[in-house]
């Protein structure tokens, strides 16, 4: 998520949230300064997937501005 918000000061782990959108997808929730620096950078949507293989798992974050 650094690479999609680039810095967010004060920004921790529990600002970022996983969970479940309808139909099971991931569904990428945030919160306090991350949810902050994502408005700052006019952000009005993002997406989120998540990948895990032989005990690897890598996400991919992007935030969408119109």
């Amino acid at each position: 998520m650094a690479g999609a918000l680039g810095s967010a000061p004060g920004a921790r782990w529990n600002d970022f949230e996983v969970g479940r959108a309808e139909g099971g997808a991931p569904r990428l929730v945030l919160a306090g300064a991350a949810a902050e620096a994502a408005r700052a950078k006019g952000a009005t949507r993002h997406h989120l997937t998540l990948t895990h293989d032989g005990g690897m798992a890598a996400a991919t974050v992007i935030l969408e501005a119109p």
